[in-house]
């Protein structure tokens, strides 16, 4: 049994979790408690294994509320080494009815597009999906015909076609963030090597984490000294990070960090090998 951070993306959020549970999570952050399935994974598409997607089966537990969904089956994208929580492609059933690749692609689609909303996929096309009415995109197209939302079929081809366009392009727009993240991190480096007091230390980043609150405190050194320090807490399963005061000697650091819960960081430190980055923090940037 593993416990991963993860978080999950747009479509799992908004398209997979709303029709396969019936349940729209406003926060991406969760817990996973599971195991690895490697006959499913094997099982995949080559281009879905090439990608390094992989099957899990297990609870979910999401971070803010609490809730938990038992026997779920998570396709987690491979480990990112920028990224503390590994993210969630797609939400699945273990058992019960299936729908194949085209409803899901067509769903996230009219729901970027705007003609569905995700409160609407909880409310009217998750129970379709439960008692097996919507396995093939003929039968949800046949659905929408009857609720009103389409008024014919013969442009189903048409759609999934434009709507298999639109997540490819998605998903290269996820590799061209990763390149950013790559690019942001680079620029981290080099905006803090030329920080006054900078005499060529390493300088190291901590994965990406979700800021979930920022409070001031104090720490007592070895030594037995009183330090004045801000603490930062994550939605993910990491410790406390700490930010010294001599870090932050007006206080901006600190209220850009406000400013920031609720988002994704990157953290800095210098001399990793004595401040490991996932204990401490000299500055604090955006991630997205």
């Amino acid at each position: 049994m593993e416990s991963i951070d993860v978080i999950l993306t747009k479509h799992a959020r908004l398209d997979c979790m709303t029709l396969r549970y019936g349940k729209l999570f406003q926060a991406s952050n969760a817990t996973f408690l599971g195991q690895f399935d490697d006959v499913k994974t094997q099982n995949q598409k080559p281009i879905e294994i090439k990608k390094g997607n992989q099957h899990y089966v297990g609870t979910f537990i999401q971070s803010t509320t609490g809730t938990e969904i038992k026997n779920i089956r998570l396709v987690l994208a491979k480990p990112d080494h920028f990224k503390q929580a590994r993210a969630v492609v797609s939400v699945l059933m273990t058992d019960g009815p299936l729908a194949d690749r085209a409803v899901t692609d067509l769903i996230r689609d009219m729901r970027e597009q705007g003609e569905i909303t995700p409160e609407f996929i909880v409310t009217s096309l998750h129970p379709l999906y439960v008692d097996g009415k919507i396995s093939s995109a003929v039968d949800f197209y046949k659905e929408l015909v009857e609720m009103g939302i389409r008024n014919k079929t013969d442009s189903l081809e048409e759609d999934i076609l434009a709507a298999e366009g639109r997540a490819a392009a998605a998903e290269a727009e996820l590799k061209d963030r990763d390149e950013k993240i790559i690019k942001l991190i680079q620029y981290i480096r080099e905006l803090e090597s030329k920080t006054a007091g900078y005499a060529g230390e390493p300088i190291e980043t901590a994965p990406i984490c979700t800021l979930k609150s920022v409070t001031k405190g104090t720490r007592t050194t070895r030594a037995g000294k009183m330090v004045r320090c801000t603490l930062l807490d994550f939605e993910e399963s990491v410790p406390t990070r700490i930010m010294d005061s001599w870090c932050d000697p007006d206080g901006a650091k600190t209220e850009l960090a406000k400013s920031l819960i609720g988002h994704s960081v990157i953290t800095s430190t210098w001399k990793p090998d004595i401040f490991p980055p996932l204990k401490w923090c000299r500055s604090i940037y955006k991630a997205s």
